[in-house]
């Protein structure tokens, strides 16, 4: 995980709304729940060797930002520093332009809503244009925007073009042959699960495992989970009972692992009525196998923060989530 700008240059900004995604109504306050269920059904066990600071407080552990860019790199661990990665690095590129526009004085002009949290994920990447997504393009996530982002050229440049203009009117303008890069909204659930074991072992430990946990209880409540296989259409949505679960990399607080980001899509709805947590992202951690089942029971189903897990979260407008 890294934030741009860093540290104490860091700017408080006005962010124009993305037309092309409704805000959902802000429900005030969070309905929340203050412990987790206990499972009903069978789960994995907690490796038992692992340091986790069961003392401190959660609340309130998460960075401020104004946006996620997740890159889809289809791997499930990287070297500690994520920059470090060898081969075509769109974090690296990314970070790289960056620096540049800071010393030059031009932040304000590349992004408007704030600081940018950037990440890896074990989410491959997909290309519109081809079967080939290893050497030209690269593929992100964005949140809470909940925009994919797909054929962004895997250079200098396409990196450039993407954090000019995504911000800007909610998509990257096509080449002039038609090309990518293309977007589309994003309708899934999204579990996002610290496993950057080249960075720490507890959470390259039971990020796995948490992974495993999630795909089989979103199953289990009727979601399907996985990639999408039709993206055809760059407005193309995915059912709303659909789950993409995926390994990241830091986020900070490893001491708390298992450290879970989920996402949920700005018109999620409950047995038809609209989600108190649509467009909202929420930050859990101590998060074990036994806490999957209640996660998805309290948070996803019934729409419910749970106190006792609750590191932090994001509003769909960019205003930090504090209970």
């Amino acid at each position: 995980m890294r934030h741009w700008p860093p540290g104490p240059a860091r700017r408080s900004m006005t962010f124009s709304k993305n037309p092309n995604t409704v805000e959902p109504t802000q429900p005030t306050p969070i309905p929340t729940i203050p412990a987790c269920p206990s499972p009903i059904c069978l789960c994995a066990a907690t490796p038992s060797d692992l340091d986790i600071d069961r003392t401190s407080l959660l609340a309130n552990t998460t960075p401020v930002y104004g946006e996620h860019v997740v890159i889809c790199t289809g791997k499930n661990d990287w070297a500690s520093k994520i920059e470090d990665e060898k081969g075509l690095n769109a974090f690296r590129g990314m970070r790289d332009i960056m620096k540049r526009y800071m010393k030059a004085g031009r932040m304000a002009t590349l992004t408007s809503m704030g600081p940018i949290m950037i990440s890896n994920s074990s989410i491959p990447p997909y290309s519109k244009l081809s079967t080939d997504v290893t050497i030209s393009t690269t593929s992100a996530y964005l949140f809470p925007s909940f925009r994919h982002v797909f054929d962004m050229s895997h250079d200098s440049s396409g990196y450039e073009n993407f954090l000019t203009n995504i911000y800007k009117d909610g998509h990257i303008p096509q080449k002039a042959d038609g090309s990518g890069p293309f977007t589309r909204r994003i309708n899934d659930i999204v579990v996002l699960i610290c496993g950057h074991g080249g960075r720490d072992k507890r959470c390259g430990i039971l990020g796995p495992i948490l992974e495993d946990e999630f795909s089989t209880k979103l199953r289990h409540a009727q979601f399907t989970v996985g990639s999408l296989p039709d993206l055809k259409s760059t407005a193309h949505p995915a059912a709303q009972g659909h789950a993409n679960v995926a390994l990241i990399s830091h986020i900070g607080g490893h001491k708390f692992a298992g450290n879970v980001i989920m996402y949920i899509p700005p018109d999620f709805k409950i047995k038809g009525t609209l989600s108190p947590l649509a467009g909202k992202g929420i930050w859990y951690g101590r998060v074990e196998p036994k806490h999957v089942e209640g996660i998805i029971e309290e948070t996803v189903l019934n729409g419910k923060v749970i106190v006792e897990l609750f590191r932090g979260g994001i509003n769909f407008n960019r205003t930090p989530i504090r209970l």
